[in-house]
């Protein structure tokens, strides 16, 4: 395979690890939004889409280096910047879906605070209220 369709099939591999990773996030933040969550599973799914997100960050690291230097020491400088803007605007999609997940990941937190701040008054009136009937 020459170098330009290997270059082409990492970026393709790393369109698929973005979904993957998003994948993973979201089964987190479905478990987090359940009434019991599972720790283990929260976990194991935060711990794949970080694992996701820092090999899509070094693939698109190394991509951006090479073309750094391809396009700064090739006569050819302008057939890489095609490839460049799509690194670029993919770079742009990650940031902007990190950013979501991170607004995601504070709404989860709230929510789980005010049910716990709920189940605590309940469980709170619930003791005293049988407490009067002894």
């Amino acid at each position: 395979m020459s170098a330009p369709r290997e270059r082409i099939k990492q970026l393709e591999d790393v369109e698929r690890d973005v979904t993957s990773s998003l994948q993973c996030a979201a089964q987190a933040l479905a478990e987090m939004t359940k009434e019991k969550p599972n720790a283990k599973q929260i976990e194991a799914s935060s711990t794949q889409f970080i694992k996701k997100l820092e090999g899509v960050e070094k693939t698109l690291v190394e991509q951006l280096q090479y073309l750094a230097s391809y396009s700064t020491g090739q006569s050819h400088e302008g057939s890489s910047y095609a490839r460049s803007k799509d690194l670029q605007m993919t770079n742009q999609r990650m940031f902007l879906v990190k950013r979501r997940l991170d607004d995601l990941q504070l709404l989860a937190n709230e929510r789980r605070l005010r049910n716990s701040s709920n189940t605590t008054q309940e469980s709170a009136s619930f003791h005293g209220h049988n407490a009067y009937h002894l």
